[in-house]
């Protein structure tokens, strides 16, 4: 899939037009491209994955235009965008059903595939929690629990998707709403892993991935890293460009020192 954004503007109701969510971005993203954005706390990255996904479309506060596959989004039915898109927010949601469901529902026709369901969750990180309830067992699960069976409905899509795309996926603030952030080092290594597999031909199917990292060593990972200030895009390149870029270097690094095993996963410290 590929994205194209030109010129947006994008301001919230009721906030200061001056100061917008996103400010005259220009952005593309080729088919098969990983890209990571990144930036401090308000930067407008979340805003730009909703933007990217056409979730304000005919918003009075969006100006600009959004395109995919070279086609304004307005002329499509959003239900042609959404179906081939896997996509775990930082408000994912829990739902009141089996495991099968809740996984199931990335991709509803293998519900009932089970070997379909138990590489979701692997690539997830929900084999454990798979293992303690089993996959027809309503689920009354912990908030990291809940993480890796979100990440296992995004996965149990992906394979068929054309873009993922993950909000805070490596964030290591302590949130339960922070899709990685409950995970270990290794499990998230494992993750990362599996999401960057998703943008190769080794599948035979190459996906536009897109996510949102405070962590230098993912970003590394990624072809493309952004770097957003304040809603503009203020840096755009590889990651031998950006790991030579003060701010990034800066931004990804200092989010990461808080603890000692957060500290494995940046690139400074390895």
């Amino acid at each position: 899939m590929e994205l194209e954004l030109r010129n947006v503007t994008f301001s919230y109701p009721g906030a200061d037009k001056r100061k917008p969510s996103l400010k005259n971005v220009s952005l593309r993203i080729a088919p098969g491209e990983t890209v990571a954005i990144v930036g401090s706390n308000g930067s407008g990255k979340s805003t730009l994955l909703k933007v990217l996904l056409g979730l304000y479309d005919g918003h009075e506060g969006l100006h600009g235009d959004v395109h995919v596959n070279n086609t304004h989004i307005s002329d499509y039915d959003m239900r042609g965008i959404y179906a081939p898109t896997a996509v775990v927010m930082q408000d994912f949601q829990r739902y009141s059903l089996t495991l099968r469901e809740n996984v199931g529902l990335g991709s509803t026709s293998l519900l009932h595939d089970d070997e379909a369901l138990k590489k979701a969750l692997e690539r997830g990180g929900a084999s454990a929690v798979a293992k303690q309830i089993g996959l027809d067992a309503l689920t009354a699960l912990s908030g990291g629990q809940w993480q890796r069976v979100a990440l296992a409905r995004a996965f149990m899509a992906a394979p068929h998707a054309d873009m993922v795309m993950f909000d805070e996926v490596s964030s290591p603030r302590s949130s339960s709403q922070q899709p990685s952030s409950n995970l270990d080092p290794e499990a998230e290594a494992d993750l990362f892993r599996a999401l960057h597999s998703l943008s190769s031909a080794q599948e035979g199917h190459r996906t536009t991935t897109i996510y949102v990292s405070h962590r230098m060593q993912t970003v590394g990972r990624a072809q493309r890293i952004i770097l957003l200030e304040h809603g503009a895009i203020v840096e755009s390149g590889t990651h031998e460009r950006s790991s030579s870029s003060a701010r990034v270097v800066t931004l990804t690094c200092t989010r990461c020192s808080a603890t000692a095993s957060s500290r494995r996963g940046c690139w400074r410290a390895t």
